[in-house]
């Protein structure tokens, strides 16, 4: 399954980028005992997060997982996902 990582700027030029659940998975295994942080494009389904979340707990991980909301208005969120 693929999610897309959050973009790196306000303006729309940039593409999305697609990222699979193994390959996070790896990231984690690297990274060790510290943990790794994603941030991952408001166009993903919630039901895609929970997945998500369900995929790390099978692999004995904790994830946390909320909005970050960057301006006022309430479609300008981002998902950031922290596994430990």
């Amino acid at each position: 399954m693929e999610l897309k990582l959050a973009r790196e700027t306000l303006k729309g030029d940039n593409e999305i980028m697609p990222i699979t659940f193994e390959a996070m998975a790896k990231m984690v295994e690297e990274n060790g005992k510290r943990g790794v942080v994603f941030y991952l494009d408001r166009e993903n389904a919630e039901k895609d997060l929970k997945k998500l979340e369900s995929f790390f707990k099978g692999k004995n991980r904790h994830t946390l997982i909320r909005e970050l909301r960057y301006s006022m208005d309430s479609k300008d969120y981002i998902y950031e996902v922290h596994v430990l």
